[in-house]
Order: C-alpha cells, then sequence, then structure tokens
C-alpha cells in the first residue's frame, strides 16, 4: 500500500519523551499507510538506541537516518527527497501527537488531494502538567468540508509549524530547501513552502501534542533555552529575510501579506531575545546592529514590528535600551511566576 504520510520526526538528546512520541503515531488502522523518519542530526546514544529499538520492532514502519554533525536544515532536506507519504507533517521529538486525531487525518489524505492541511493542536505544559488544553486555529470560520485557494482567503496571522501537514510534491516539485546551516527550522517550515502553495484546507481535530516547555521561539515559556540558542535563530531570522526579499516580487498579495505576518513575527522573537539578557554594552550593540539591518535590508517590515517594548526601543534610537531590557524581563518574570504549579 501507498505510504500516505511520511512523519519527520528530528532527534538531539531527548530519549525520555522519543519513548512518549513514537507509540502515539502507531496505530493498526495507519500502519499500512504511514513511514515514520526518525532524523538524527546531532541525538546522543540513548535516543538513538531507543529510535533503533523501534526500528526493530515496525521495520516496515520506522527507519532512522543518521548524520555526522549537528545540521538540522540538511538532514531534513534528505529526509524529505526520501519520504515515501504523499504527505509530510514534521513532528519534533520531545512532542507527540492525539492517535486518533492522526488516524483522522490520515484517512482524509488519503482521498484528498491539497496542498496544505490545517490542524488544531494541544497544548502541553510540563511544568504544570497541565495537558488538553486545545488550542484552536484562528480559521474556525472556513468549512472543513472545504478546499480553499490560499489566494482567495486572508490570513495574516502566521499559521503554527505544528498544525501543517504539507503536500511532499510541493517541496520535491518547486526545489524547496531548507538552509543547510539551520538548526532550527520551525519558522522556514512555515514560512518557504507558501510560494508554491495553491490549495489549503482547514480540519477540525487536533493532531499534534505541543510541549510548550521545550519551544526554543516561545520566548515567554524558556528563556534559557533561546538565549543559549541566540547564535542560532539569528541565523534562522537572517535566512528569512533572504528568502522574502528573493521570492516577495513574485508572491500574490494574499502571500505577500501573509509571509510578511510570518516574518514580522521571526524579527519580533529576536529582538525579545537580546533584550532578555541582562542590560550590557555588548548586548545593546549587538541588539542596535540587529535593528539597523532590519531598517536597511527589509525597510517594509521593520515599520510592521510591534509591541509596546520594540517600539519605544526604537523611537528612543536605542536610548531606552536598558528600561527596555527591565520592563521584558519583568513581564518574564512574571509569566514564569504565573505558569508556576
Amino acid at each position: 500500500m501507498e505510504k500516505v504520510l511520511t512523519v519527520i520526526i528530528p532527534i538531539y538528546a531527548n530519549e525520555e519523551y522519543l519513548s512518549v512520541c513514537l507509540p502515539t503515531l502507531l496505530h493498526d488502522d495507519i500502519m499500512p499507510m504511514i513511514e515514520i523518519m526518525i532524523v538524527d542530526a546531532g541525538a546522543d546514544d540513548d535516543t538513538l538506541s531507543t529510535a533503533y529499538d523501534y526500528v526493530q520492532k515496525y521495520p516496515e514502519t520506522i527507519r532512522v537516518l543518521k548524520y555526522a554533525d549537528e545540521n538540522h536544515g540538511a538532514a531534513l532536506n534528505d529526509a524529505v527527497k526520501k519520504a515515501q507519504g504523499k504527505y509530510l507533517k514534521v513532528v519534533e521529538g520531545h512532542d507527540w501527537v492525539n492517535t486518533m486525531g492522526l488516524v483522522t487525518l490520515i484517512n482524509y489524505l488519503g482521498m484528498h488531494d491539497v496542498d496544505m492541511v490545517i490542524n488544531p493542536y494541544i497544548q502541553f505544559n510540563g511544568d504544570n502538567m497541565k495537558q488538553d488544553v486545545i488550542v484552536e486555529h484562528t480559521f474556525a470560520q472556513y468549512s472543513s468540508q472545504y478546499v480553499y485557494q490560499f489566494d482567495e482567503l486572508n490570513i495574516t496571522k502566521p499559521i503554527p509549524f505544528c498544525e501543517i501537514t504539507y503536500r511532499t510534491k510541493l517541496f520535491i516539485d518547486n526545489d524547496i530547501q531548507f538552509d543547510d546551516n539551520l538548526f532550527y527550522v520551525d519558522a522556514a517550515y512555515v514560512l518557504y513552502p507558501i510560494r508554491a502553495v495553491r490549495t489549503i484546507t482547514f480540519l477540525r481535530n487536533p493532531v499534534y501534542v505541543y510541549h510548550v516547555n521545550f519551544d526554543p521561539q516561545n520566548l515567554t515559556m524558556n528563556v534559557k533555552e533561546t538565549q543559549d540558542h541566540l547564535a542560532q535563530h539569528y541565523q534562522i531570522a537572517k535566512a528569512c529575510i533572504a528568502y522574502y526579499d528573493l521570492h516577495k516580487r513574485s508572491l500574490s498579495a494574499a502571500k505577500l501579506a501573509y509571509v510578511q505576518q510570518c516574518l514580522r513575527q521571526v524579527i519580533n522573537i529576536q529582538y525579545y531575545i537580546w533584550l532578555s539578557f541582562p542590560p550590557s554594552t555588548l548586548r545593546k550593540q549587538q541588539l542596535m546592529g540587529w535593528d539597523a539591518e532590519v531598517h536597511e535590508v527589509v525597510p517594509e517590515i521593520y515599520q510592521m514590528t510591534s509591541g509596546p517594548i520594540i517600539t519605544m526601543l526604537k523611537k528612543s534610537h536605542g536610548h531606552l535600551y536598558k528600561l527596555a531590557a527591565l520592563l521584558l524581563q519583568h513581564k518574564l518574570e512574571y509569566i514564569e511566576q504565573r505558569n508556576r504549579p
């Protein structure tokens, strides 16, 4: 039987959660239709051992692609080329899925041809152990019985990567590739394929279970993790800007508006990362260098960056940097306290 869905799972040092993730993808009703590709781009031995244990149990369904270095982008590019599924979805190794939602999704995918499929997701907070909080996507006004043309919609809010399933041929036919040197590619996964998307549909069943504590771009939930990967996120932001600058003239009005909002979000996060550090001369220089770079390269996006803290920083030309940093850190401390069990 033809594989309907390829699930790509990048793994690192997350052996504990991989043991949670994989069983949720395995259900008798979909075993012939699902392919699970575990992508090792720097995993430790215990995580790999867990992965190979599952390969031995399910050799027709699961395989491991191993790479020599922590090159997430290149590893995902290779996984996409080798994917046998008609559709593909990325599930981080520290997250998992709602099994019955996955079954419903695969049954739908097997009977329909659409470039981009959107599902709501479930949020899990490991700090206070709250789970099964269904985060509805913002497209409830659209019928789940209809396939839309992307260009006929007015989508201005970035769709979270965990909601998205793509048709695999979209990547192959349009030579859509992630940047080789990127570690986190969530933003690129949301942004890069849009130029080729023609059709989109919005389903109602939640599929992805999103472990918020492990999101490197969720500044309020994991500041230390984000700070540790400052350089990686900076490279992501620069790559997304370059991609936008390359393709913006060929985008339809609807796609341009959507991509601009996606890029605005990525740029805002980079501002917040630098502001989350204790104020220093070095951090201020880095931050204002970033501000100047965005203003020069994508002035239209620069005008869209928003939020009272960023606005205050820009209007003061950096003179209120220390106050902006302290305000953000106060906000983050408040959110952290609120989320404690």
